[in-house]
Order: structure tokens, then C-alpha cells, then sequence
């Protein structure tokens, strides 16, 4: 606790930097697993950390270099990018990062004086303020046709498949009533039917 309380300015960089060294490994093996976007929302993340990191210790009245130079906002946007949902908006993070910088970290007085994880303070406030938007809830509807798999023909001679909703497909057929019975149709444009 004494590096905390006291720190060292060197060792405190070398220790936020270790830590962000340590969250690497699975920053990258989760953009392997989701693509590209991790890496946006952690540069965002990063961003924004450092900007309201900057911006609060001006409003403070502290040197803004020597504040930067200790490396936390790095440790706390990369933290926020992988506690945070993927695809959550630009504002939502915004409003983590300064929840989490001047409610946690800068409103107790900075640097170890903190009681709680700033990062966890952030996505707790955004989880509480604005869960619905954070945690959709499924639906209980079938997706449309614009969102199903192509759909194939039920004949089994013909490769017909639905184009792109932006094309014209035939017709699929309509399906006879219970006074009705039907012959298989050979391709939902062609479909004939029977009357009993």
C-alpha cells in the first residue's frame, strides 16, 4: 500500500504499465474472436480516458503532465473497453469514463484515495442509469424475411433461392385452406393447387 499512498512517480509508471502490458493478451484474443471493433472501442475508451483525465486535473488545479505521466487513465480506458458490452455508443462510454474519473477517482481526492475500482464505478453507473440500452432484452418475435437464411424451393429438382431483398422474387405460394388439398408445386412461382 505504500506505492499507493506514497508513490515513487517512477514505479508508479512502471506499474501501470505492467498492468497494461498484462491486459493485452486478451484485448487480442478477444478482437481475434470479434474483429476490428474491439480495437475501435478500446482506442475510444483509451481516448476519452485520457481526455477527461486531462480536462479534470486542469479543473483541479494540478500539473496536467506530471498527472498524465502516471499512466492510470491508460489502466482505466483499457479496463472500461473490456468491461463495457461490445457496439455500446460513443456517448455511453463517454459517460463511463467521466463517471469513473470525477465521481470515483478525482471526486476522492485522486490517486489511491479511491475506495472503489473507477472503471467498475463507471460501467455500475451506466449498467444502473441506462440498462436497457446496455442489456437489450431478446424478443420473443421470429425474425422477418429480411433477416431469415435464403430460402430454397421445396421441389427437389430446382436450386431456386430467394435473391436479395432488393430483388424481385416470385410469389411464394399460398397455402390451401383445410377444405383444400394440395400437389407438391414444383417452384413457388409455379405452384398450383388443387380444390377438393
Amino acid at each position: 500500500m505504500s506505492l499507493v499512498h506514497r508513490p515513487t512517480p517512477h514505479r508508479l509508471r512502471t506499474l501501470m504499465l505492467l498492468v497494461s502490458l498484462c491486459l493485452l493478451p486478451g484485448t487480442v484474443l478477444y478482437a481475434w474472436q470479434f474483429g476490428t471493433v474491439v480495437w475501435l472501442q478500446t482506442f475510444w475508451c483509451v481516448l476519452l480516458a485520457l481526455g477527461f483525465e486531462a480536462g479534470l486535473l486542469r479543473l483541479r488545479g494540478h500539473d496536467v503532465r506530471k498527472g498524465l505521466s502516471d499512466l492510470s487513465w491508460l489502466v482505466l480506458g483499457l479496463i472500461l473497453a473490456r468491461a463495457l458490452p461490445l457496439l455500446v455508443p460513443l456517448w455511453m462510454m463517454a459517460v463511463a469514463s467521466f463517471a469513473a474519473l470525477a465521481l470515483c477517482k478525482h471526486g476522492s481526492g485522486g490517486l489511491g484515495r479511491n475506495r472503489l475500482n473507477p472503471a467498475m464505478v463507471g460501467l455500475g453507473i451506466i449498467a444502473i442509469c441506462f440498462y436497457q440500452q446496455l442489456y437489450p432484452a431478446p424478443t420473443n418475435q421470429a425474425p422477418g424475411p429480411s433477416t431469415s437464411v435464403p430460402q430454397r424451393c421445396c421441389c427437389s429438382n430446382c436450386n431456386w433461392r430467394r435473391a436479395s431483398a432488393s430483388m424481385p422474387s416470385p410469389a411464394p405460394p399460398s397455402w390451401p385452406s383445410a377444405s383444400t388439398s394440395r400437389s407438391p408445386p414444383t417452384c413457388p412461382g409455379t405452384a398450383t393447387w388443387r380444390v377438393a
